[in-house]
């Protein structure tokens, strides 16, 4: 999880590979099993985000 949270610091085209390196190492790319990696890639992405906009809305607060 922390490599995902890593990754999101970086433009998409960078993590690109490393993600699809990472969820092929995982069995992650057949099957119903890649909705559950793309939801991980996802919300790693996003909660980094999310939290740093909560903070700033309350530090103005």
């Amino acid at each position: 999880m922390v490599t995902i949270y890593v990754m999101t610091f970086f433009p998409f085209a960078a993590t690109a590979l490393p993600l699809y390196l990472m969820f092929a190492s995982l069995g992650m790319l057949k099957g119903w099993t890649v909705y559950i990696a793309l939801i991980l890639a996802y919300s790693g992405g996003t909660s980094i985000f999310s939290s740093y906009l909560v903070k700033v809305f309350l530090d103005s607060t």
